[in-house]
């Protein structure tokens, strides 16, 4: 013969299996947020991944068309900086050519080199405005700024030519009056 279980054993074996059964559901939600998580996450670094970033926000617009009145040399540093993030973005980016361009128009005439060094810097800006230009010829800003380094290049062309001129002419004079310094005493 089998024993019956009491009524009070029978109630505490029910409640064992539902007990066990609350135990089961809840570790299968644990699971199914889990794997909800995981999901969540491996999206979430994809967008990361696949979609470029948006570039800096202090760094947009012409800078052709800001003032240099007061550009100082950290300014005009952090703007280089930005414009070069923005072209490590998006290489075929015409407005943060030109305005790289721009900005170092503007840092060499700012630092006031000699002659040579800020030539060279002039002809490195002048390269971004016609990448810039290949980017976006019919870009009036980019036109700009070519424009603008190409007057400045022009400047020094004439104050190196210059400098040139008087040195030579420097030297004609010293040498003019070291000659007759020497027919005087003969």
């Amino acid at each position: 013969m089998t024993q019956q279980p009491s009524p009070n054993n029978q109630s505490l074996v029910e409640k064992l299996k539902q007990f066990f059964r609350k135990i089961e559901s809840k570790q299968n939600l644990i699971s199914a947020l889990g794997g909800i998580t995981t999901l969540i996450g491996a999206i979430a670094a994809a967008i990361i991944f696949i979609l470029p970033p948006k570039p800096p926000t202090n760094c947009s617009g012409f800078l052709v068309y800001i003032p240099a009145d007061s550009d100082t040399i950290t300014y005009l540093e952090k703007k280089i900086d930005c414009y070069r993030d923005r072209i490590a973005n998006n290489p075929k980016d015409a407005v943060a050519y030109t305005n790289l361009g721009e900005a170092e128009r503007r840092l060499a005439n700012i630092k006031n080199h000699r002659i040579n060094k800020r030539m060279n810097e002039l002809e490195a800006a002048k390269k971004h405005h016609l990448t810039a230009q290949k980017l976006d010829f019919k870009s009036k800003e980019v036109k700009q700024g070519l424009d603008k380094v190409n007057q400045d290049i022009e400047h020094l062309d004439k104050l190196k030519e210059d400098s040139i001129s008087k040195k030579f002419r420097e030297t004609i004079q010293s040498t003019t009056n070291k000659v007759m310094t020497f027919n005087q005493q003969q």
